[in-house]
């Protein structure tokens, strides 16, 4: 591995690390379970379309008729992130929102690699880098 890239993949571990991303996905467990489930699983949806995805591919030709293929919506992690990442996230494109007492929730949509190499995460770490101390 190049040094250069195992010198970047350090830095943006210690990002995550200082600023307290935590996988939550059991509160989504309860969440769905509420009685208020339904509401709930709508909520993310209108995140999700917010934010330009479809949630079934019968949405995309009418959300998104300039594309050939629609972004279709499935979230596969769920994240609380800190108040200037959920901010950056959602500039991103990405869906978060609000769970019980997390301000920001991030709806990951991959699954099976440190977080640390999605690019999203990357383009904002190294827009953190270029912030004044």
């Amino acid at each position: 591995m190049n040094d250069e890239i195992a010198k970047q993949q350090r830095a943006v571990s210690d990002f995550w690390l200082k600023h307290s991303i935590h996988l939550v996905n059991e509160v989504f467990e309860i969440w769905f379970k509420d009685p208020e489930g339904d509401e709930n699983w709508q909520t993310v949806m209108d995140a999700a379309k917010t934010q330009g995805f479809c949630i079934n591919s019968d949405d995309c030709p009418e959300q998104h008729p300039e594309q050939d293929e629609c972004s279709l919506f499935e979230p596969m992690q769920h994240f609380a992130v800190n108040d200037f990442l959920g901010h950056q996230l959602i500039e991103h494109k990405e869906v978060v929102i609000p769970v019980f007492d997390f301000n920001h929730v991030w709806l990951r949509q991959s699954f099976g690699q440190a977080c640390s190499l999605d690019k999203v995460i990357v383009d904002i770490f190294n827009k953190w880098q270029q912030l004044p101390a």
